[in-house]
């Protein structure tokens, strides 16, 4: 999923709501950029991108501040 968005691989950061996070990431040494970030969640055995802003915001607060 991540690789079809052009993405490297994946980093699994934690849960949050019932899903377990996965943040999308690039290994090349290389910036990019993407706006805002969106992250991979897993539930229930489905893969889904995050769908709002506030879902990402939501991650970055609770993983990243």
């Amino acid at each position: 999923m991540a690789r079809k968005a052009a993405y490297h691989d994946v980093k699994r950061i934690g849960k949050i709501n019932g899903h377990v996070v996965l943040e999308p990431i690039f290994t090349d040494g290389e910036t990019h950029v993407i706006g805002i970030p969106q992250f991979i969640l897993y539930k229930d055995g489905k893969l889904r991108w995050t769908d709002s802003m506030e879902e990402s915001f939501e991650i970055m607060d609770k993983f990243f501040l």
